[in-house]
């Protein structure tokens, strides 16, 4: 079978990649295209060849197979026409967060192709609040969801419910059993040792949140006691200068630009507004905080009754600068095995997503 696959950010590539290498271990061969986000004009837009890279999962960088177009207005020829030269039997895309697209980005194009072809055609909606109504875009085949909550959002927003399947994330596959990380090396190489080490994962500016990421960072850095260092682990896509608030910080304040799966082992607080590694923080048994706004994603919170990181015991909420410098100097309680069963980490989610992909039906 030939499969024709690719995903845009580096959130979505971490769904699709271990699918990938599981449909090429069986047999399957794969067409996989990733995008670069090391250019001014596409650094908010990219980013999952660094995903598939640092995973060892061979892909073409789509900038060399269409030079001539953005990653964000990808013309119906150029998916047409890997169609028509792959000849895939299905098509498998990730779900990248919309920042205004100004024509149909390369997931949503590889969807239109696909089932234009008639060919059957996923797409992993790996995250909460990630998945959108784009115009002119076909549903696809099939949604491969991350839970019930992600589901019940979907459908809520205009998704055929038939079409909506839950199968948890493929990437957290690994964290079924995993247990939490711990270095010392790293502690000493990064000069925390003899201090509580919290670790902030940052947003992109245009991440449509009401809330700033420079704003929720601030509020870290003001809420830290003496015995505190903040780590700021920057998310791909973030373009802002913070050298304001670190020379603020007067040395409390660090950016090692190291892996940030890396930076979880020396963690002993996670801090994050909506990334995804504060909910692999949450499923390492680390005591997470996440920074919110009330008018944040409010079909997630209708579906879910809040923040489902939060909602499911896996971290803690706070809306305030109060509040979390409260929170950081009394306790914060980790939730990992009830987050676990509730959002279907058991080791088998690559398994569920690759079924989808291979059934015989459209």
């Amino acid at each position: 079978m030939r499969v024709l696959a690719t995903a845009r950010h580096p959130g979505a590539a971490e769904a699709v990649g271990p699918v990938v290498d599981s449909l090429r271990s069986a047999g399957h061969e794969v067409l996989l295209i990733g995008v670069s986000n090391d250019a001014p004009e596409n650094k908010s837009l990219g980013g999952s060849d660094a995903i598939f890279e640092r995973a060892g999962t061979e892909f073409v960088e789509f900038f060399d197979s269409d030079s001539g177009h953005g990653v964000t207005d990808v013309p119906g020829h150029y998916a047409s026409g890997l169609v028509d030269s792959f000849a895939p039997d299905r098509v498998l895309v990730g779900c990248s967060a919309s920042e205004n697209l100004s024509g149909p980005a390369i997931e949503e194009a590889f969807v239109v192709a696909g089932v234009g072809a008639s060919i059957r055609t996923v797409q992993i909606v790996e995250s909460w609040g990630v998945w959108r109504r784009v115009p002119g875009t076909p549903a696809p085949s099939t949604w491969a969801t991350l839970d019930g909550i992600t589901a019940t959002a979907m459908a809520a927003a205009g998704a055929p419910s038939d079409r909506i399947a839950i199968t948890g994330h493929p990437g957290l596959d690994k964290y079924a059993d995993a247990e939490t990380p711990r270095s010392s090396k790293l502690r000493t190489e990064l000069g925390i040792n003899g201090y509580r080490a919290v670790l902030f994962f940052g947003q992109t500016a245009d991440s449509n949140t009401a809330r700033n990421p420079y704003e929720a960072l601030e509020w870290v850095l003001d809420s830290l006691g003496p015995k505190d260092r903040l780590i700021l682990a920057r998310h791909p896509r973030d373009t802002q200068d913070y050298r304001t608030l670190r020379e603020r910080a007067a040395g409390r304040m660090i950016e090692p630009g190291i892996d940030s799966h890396r930076l979880l082992s020396v963690a002993d607080v996670c801090i994050s507004q909506y990334s995804t590694m504060g909910l692999k923080s949450a499923l390492l048994g680390i005591p997470t905080i996440s920074i919110t706004h009330p008018d944040d994603f409010p079909e997630v919170r209708e579906a879910a009754g809040g923040i489902p990181l939060c909602v499911m015991g896996g971290s803690t909420e706070v809306q305030t600068p109060d509040t979390l410098r409260q929170l950081l100097q009394s306790g914060i309680v980790a939730g990992a095995s009830t987050l676990k069963a509730a959002i279907n980490v058991d080791g088998h989610a690559t398994r569920r997503v690759m079924d989808l992909v291979t059934r015989d039906d459209l």
